[in-house]
């Protein structure tokens, strides 16, 4: 087996050990992934254990989603340019964000989910095709959804939901 080597700080990280269980070209890119989500966390110092906790788990699905019908209904595995753009969208967002869950979806897009108090859900779901589409209910039945142009910053409208209905403020104080 091969250890994906991240560098001296390795362990300052916690950054989950991938070790391939295949020789095939699928598992040398998910070697590479791994290595490449490494390397970028140590580069950020600043990203903090929630977006390093996010990123892990958005390298586990897609290592769990990568093949086609992952779900046994049929689904696409995901696409590289989908994790791309969902890692980019990880290193741009702000410190106060409250943790969101990775979520695969069968199309070969990938998801981020936010959920808070009182029925509120943001999802933002990436396609590789620099396009944020994004759906949530935000309470007191106000309902939003669009896409938003992304390449590498958070898009300015989606940042502003996130942060007023789901920053980690909001969620201690019960507001969310």
């Amino acid at each position: 087996m091969t250890r994906v080597a991240l560098g001296p700080f390795e362990s300052l990280f916690l950054v989950r050990q991938y070790e391939p269980s295949g020789v095939s070209p699928e598992s040398e890119s998910l070697a590479k992934m791994r290595s490449m989500i490494g390397g970028h966390l140590i580069q950020n110092l600043f990203l903090g254990a929630d977006r390093m906790d996010v990123a892990n788990e958005l390298a586990s699905v897609f290592e769990d989603c990568s093949q086609t019908n992952w779900d046994a209904y049929g689904a696409l595995p995901l696409s590289q340019e989908a994790f791309q753009e969902t890692l980019s969208f990880l290193r741009s967002m702000p410190l106060d964000l409250a943790r969101p869950e990775v979520v695969p979806e069968p199309d070969g897009d990938i998801a981020l989910e936010w959920k808070g108090t009182g029925g509120r859900t943001f999802i933002v779901s990436f396609d590789g095709t620099s396009a944020a589409t994004f759906a949530g209910l935000l309470g007191g039945g106000n309902k939003i959804h669009g896409t938003s142009r992304f390449i590498g910053s958070m898009p300015q409208n989606i940042q502003d939901i996130l942060l007023q209905h789901f920053s980690k403020s909001k969620s201690k104080a019960g507001t969310t």
